[in-house]
């Protein structure tokens, strides 16, 4: 670790999702790359690149020893390059889902318990602002008593060589945001789905609950829009919000009236207060990484996922994968 306090970190992935990781790390200055891993990938420029985990290991050391690794490869690769990293006491940031399966999640929960090293997954919508505020007023008490979460997370084609059904893919996200605005841990309740000419599920209903608290997440890749947002429904009011634009809109009952003509209840329906909430602006993706790296150097990081977290949410993705494909009622040949 640097004077500056800047962490140095070793990028292992350099597809899509890594190179975001790479972006946002060098324009925050929370981490310096030190090093990436991948053994067909583009090499970042002035970078020391190398094939394997092990060899990046090997060859970087004394000032350029990595504090921590951000882990962004095909998912079946999670589990085994998180575990190495951990016994190397590096700190571990493993993109979601953390693992394939809820026994390889709950392997490397017990690695990083076992070693004391930290492990973080990139649950990022956490870092979403409109998320941190709706969950902040619901903490305090401002929208009163949460009793229903719904998500829709659609559109808008599958990924070209998808290694993920689209419950792991998308639903994972909401299913982890959630278990963050009810308070503890989200469990299936039941789930439904469509596999497509993928071989895997498409489309999906998941339904959640948390304590009193119950959800519904809508997820495909089907949709020709792509749309990402949720509602919260409490005690006193309804919040929707737009995971994309960061707006938070809060809904209250106005004064109810019976009203005899058609046209009059035309004209009210919908009729409501509306207050547009001030939600800061901000990359989820940046904010996650600024963090991690105060995470990584024993800072409060009070938004980050650590590693039962992921559990849970890889646990449940799990379970509702098994049971939408179960109902698979009309496959693509």
């Amino acid at each position: 670790m640097g004077d500056d306090h800047t962490i140095n970190l070793l990028l292992v992935g350099l597809g899509r999702q890594g190179r975001r990781h790479a972006r946002v790390a060098q324009n925050s200055g929370a981490a310096r790359i030190v090093g990436t891993v991948d053994p067909g990938g583009e090499p970042l420029p002035g970078v020391p690149h190398h094939p394997t985990v092990e060899a990046a290991l090997a060859a970087l050391d004394g000032g350029q020893r990595p504090d921590a690794a951000v882990i962004a490869t095909p998912i079946g690769s999670h589990a085994p390059l998180a575990e190495l990293l951990l016994r190397a006491g590096i700190a571990v940031l493993v993109e979601k889902p953390m693992a394939a399966s809820a026994e390889e999640a709950a392997h490397l929960v017990a690695v990083a318990e076992e070693t004391g090293t930290l492990l973080a997954v990139g649950h990022v919508e956490r870092f979403n602002p409109s998320v941190q505020l709706v969950r902040a007023m619901l903490a305090d008490g401002g929208l009163g008593t949460p009793v229903a979460c719904s998500f829709r997370r659609v559109g808008l084609h599958p990924p070209s060589k998808p290694d993920l059904d689209v419950i792991h893919d998308l639903a994972v996200h909401d299913i982890d945001v959630f278990s963050v605005l009810a308070g503890a841990g989200a469990e299936l309740a039941g789930a439904s789905g469509w596999v497509g000419g993928t071989g895997l599920v498409e489309s999906a209903h998941v339904l959640l609950t948390a304590g009193e608290v119950h959800g519904l997440v809508e997820v495909n890749w089907r949709t020709p829009v792509r749309l990402r947002s949720f509602t919260v429904t409490t005690d006193t009011c309804f919040v929707q919000v737009d995971y994309t634009t960061q707006r938070v809109e809060v809904v209250q009952a106005s004064t109810e009236q019976e009203l005899e003509e058609f046209a009059a209840f035309q004209s009210h329906y919908g009729a409501a207060k509306r207050t547009q909430l001030e939600a800061r602006v901000a990359e989820p993706l940046a904010e996650q990484m600024i963090e991690f790296a105060a995470a990584v150097r024993g800072e409060p990081h009070p938004h980050l996922a650590d590693g039962r977290a992921g559990l849970v949410a890889v646990a449940v993705a799990a379970e509702a994968s098994a049971q939408a494909g179960a109902a698979d009622i009309g496959a693509h040949p």
